[in-house]
């Protein structure tokens, strides 16, 4: 696993209230996401942009973009193994 986004940054902290806005959106964005995944609408887009916001203060949102990248990058290759037969060179 890439451990690059898990790492502390050697940034002093954020302020507290602009760590509680970012914390606050994010988490709006994933449950409207959520939502928008049983309505019309862009719910994973949604849900991936929220867990973006909230990767800058929570360390379980950034481990569930890693997971989440990972999990894309599979589903590409083998979609490239079906597609054309062979997979793809990195």
């Amino acid at each position: 696993m890439n451990t690059r986004l898990l790492r502390r940054r050697h940034e002093p902290p954020p302020h507290p209230v602009l760590r509680l806005v970012r914390v606050v959106v994010g988490g709006l964005l994933v449950l409207v996401g959520l939502i928008l995944l049983f309505l019309p609408g862009q719910g994973l887009l949604t849900i991936f942009f929220g867990l973006w916001v909230l990767s800058a203060d929570v360390r379980l949102a950034r481990r569930a973009l890693i997971r989440l990248r990972i999990w894309f990058r599979r589903a590409a290759r083998k979609y490239r193994v079906w597609r054309h037969g062979k997979p793809h060179p990195h």
